[in-house]
């Protein structure tokens, strides 16, 4: 029961890091506070959405150099536990699945199903055939390989696993060792072990260590069972609409002590060491039967370094414990990254309209979803018409479905919301004319889910099905008009082009609904890191120079601040846009400040082996 290296005994002090969620600028940075925590290993996710985004093409290059991260890790001297999926969780878009998995018709994702099968072979095929010569017994640094991830957690499908494995092991050979990961609890570790796969538990503070290891052994080989702690919980998740997460550092540090004197070679992974940001539109979402939770747009994690890259009481706290045990003396951390507050900058109200410029609709006889019209992130707006009345008349609207929340216009005018959550269902009150009136539903994808209940089946498809007005379906030919609106940098391009024509130069916000909000922060001489508030906003999304630093919800909560790092700038000027779908800030101003700000609870969070309970 001991974990060896090239004949001699060692232990594993490891820690989480996403590569993904990280600035490339950044990565030896993160990298070089966690080696000054005490840390010889990290733990790596792989994500198949960044790494495939289209079904036929691959990205590894910029943020997606895979390659370039591992071999960065090398030369500091880390071992790497890499977590290649397919599936992941990580609170990431879909799990790490790509959204154009769920237009392939019948697919049953996680599962033995062959047409599943033959999409993991392809990706599986390039990504452990580029990892390969960074195998430990190829001269590389990767000594352990995870197979799928807390599949315990999701189903028993036993046939999935041994194919996995089967499919995994030609690539690995002796070169690095597989293993599984889940929940230390029977429930979990049954349903999630692999014969022939070394398995392992994850945990957080305030777990019986000695049960948790002896369980373990249960589910490995005489002998065959090295303690190991995979995921130990340093923080937690947050959702909208929940406090900042935060867990005792104390009694982290009370469960750490007990891992590491549990046994000589007793190893350990922190979850997180260094979260980051979901950037973009990236974050994932929970399922908990019929509730939805999407994640904030910050993965601070409440880990020993923050989402700025700050070092906390928590990281030194940490470190005391693991110089006790470090075979080289721990070298001292980075100084901190300069953080500046620019102040505020007003901004000029742009029409909606400038974000439908040069987008084809496309015409159907029902809604189509994001998916079915080859859209993968972002919102997606519905228009249809109203039959025209001599009479003023109130209406119905109803949706089966909705994903994830649609603001309702009228003639251009918001009338309401339907939310996933909530309500799906509207009273519309339509005066009197000669003319149809115009319904339009803007959609916007929350996040796809990427942690489910046990046994539930995975559909992720965005936008709407199955709407009426008084309880007839609207179909019909032409009915229809969807226009995708992604926000990606070209579409950020034909934004800019057309708000040139379309500023309204209104001091008021330009009233209630979905607006383009345009400004410029001016920067003298280097740019640092940097925080956006979003005071007084209601809800949306941040672009700086293009570059999509993610959703606010400021009237929910908790996270009131946008960190921006200073790669996203430029000395000079820097374009600022922000797409609202309310009402935007009363000065239609917004600041920039030196530190982050959240709403956080006096509560420390208990930990256990479910999810579900968070």
């Amino acid at each position: 029961d001991q974990l060896v290296l090239d004949g001699n005994p060692m232990r594993l002090l490891s820690a989480d890091i996403h590569y993904f969620r990280i600035p490339r600028p950044y990565w030896a940075d993160r990298l070089l506070r966690l080696k000054a925590m005490g840390l010889n290993s990290v733990q790596v996710y792989v994500p198949w959405n960044v790494h495939q985004p289209d079904i036929d093409r691959f990205d590894f290059q910029g943020r997606a150099d895979l390659l370039g991260f591992l071999q960065l890790a090398q030369s500091l001297n880390f071992l790497v536990l890499l977590r290649p999926g397919p599936y992941i969780c990580a609170e990431w878009e879909f799990g790490g699945f790509p959204s154009w998995l769920q237009s392939v018709p019948d697919i049953v994702l996680r599962s033995s199903d062959p047409v599943y099968l033959s999409y993991v072979d392809s990706y599986m095929s390039v990504l452990l055939s580029l990892i390969q010569p960074m195998l430990y017994g190829n001269g590389g640094p990767i000594i352990m390989v995870q197979l799928e991830n807390e599949y315990g957690s999701f189903g028993n499908d036993h046939a999935y696993k041994s194919w996995l494995r089967d499919f995994f092991r030609p690539y690995i050979n002796n070169s690095a060792l597989l293993y599984t990961t889940d929940g230390a609890a029977d429930r979990f570790l049954t349903s999630g072990v692999v014969d022939g796969v070394y398995a392992v538990g994850d945990f957080g503070p305030g777990t019986d260590v000695a049960a948790a290891f002896e369980l373990q052994k249960k589910y490995n080989a005489p002998a065959s069972s090295p303690p190991f702690c995979s995921e130990f919980y340093t923080g937690w998740l947050t959702h909208w609409g929940e406090k900042m997460a935060q867990t005792s550092t104390q009694a982290l540090i009370n469960t750490l002590k007990d891992i590491l004197a549990y046994h000589k070679g007793a190893s350990v992974n922190f979850y997180m060491g260094f979260g980051g940001s979901n950037f973009g539109f990236m974050n994932g979402a929970n399922l908990l039967g019929d509730v939805y939770q999407p994640t904030i747009t910050s993965y601070d994690y409440d880990a020993p370094i923050s989402e700025a890259g700050d070092l906390t009481d928590k990281y030194f706290a940490i470190r005391d414990v693991l110089s006790q045990y470090a075979t080289s003396p721990v070298p001292s951390p980075p100084a901190p990254l300069p953080k500046t507050a620019y102040g505020s900058v007003s901004l000029e109200t742009v029409s909606f309209a400038a974000a439908l410029e040069n987008i084809n609709p496309i015409r159907s006889k029902e809604p189509l979803t994001m998916e079915a019209v080859g859209q993968d992130y972002g919102f997606i707006l519905y228009r249809t018409h109203i039959h025209a009345a001599p009479v003023d008349r109130f209406v119905n609207l109803t949706v089966e479905w909705v994903r994830d929340r649609a603001v309702v216009l009228l003639n251009g005018v918001s009338q309401g919301v339907l939310y996933r959550n909530e309500n799906t269902s509207l009273q519309l009150f339509v005066e009197k004319s000669d003319v149809p009136a115009v319904l339009e539903l803007l959609v916007e994808n929350m996040g796809r889910v990427n942690y489910y209940d046990f046994g539930t089946a995975i559909d992720e498809r965005k936008g709407l099905q199955h709407v009426r007005l008084d309880g007839t379906l609207l179909v019909g030919e032409g009915v229809w008009a969807q226009f995708p609106l992604p926000f990606t940098s070209r579409h950020l391009q034909q934004i800019e082009e057309a708000a040139n024509r379309m500023v309204e130069f209104k001091a008021d916000g330009a009233g209630a609904g979905p607006k383009l909000y345009r400004g410029v922060l001016r920067i003298d001489g280097e740019p640092t890191d940097t925080f956006i508030s979003m005071e007084g906003w209601t809800k949306g999304v941040v672009f700086v120079n293009n570059h999509n630093i993610g959703r606010y919800w400021e009237t929910l909560g908790p996270q009131h601040t946008l960190y921006i790092p200073a790669d996203f700038l430029k000395q000079g000027p820097n374009l600022i846009f922000i797409f609202e779908l309310h009402d935007g800030n009363s000065n239609s101003t917004v600041v920039f400040d030196h530190k982050p700000y959240f709403d956080y609870e006096p509560k420390i969070l208990t930990f256990g082996h479910e999810r579900s309970s968070f």
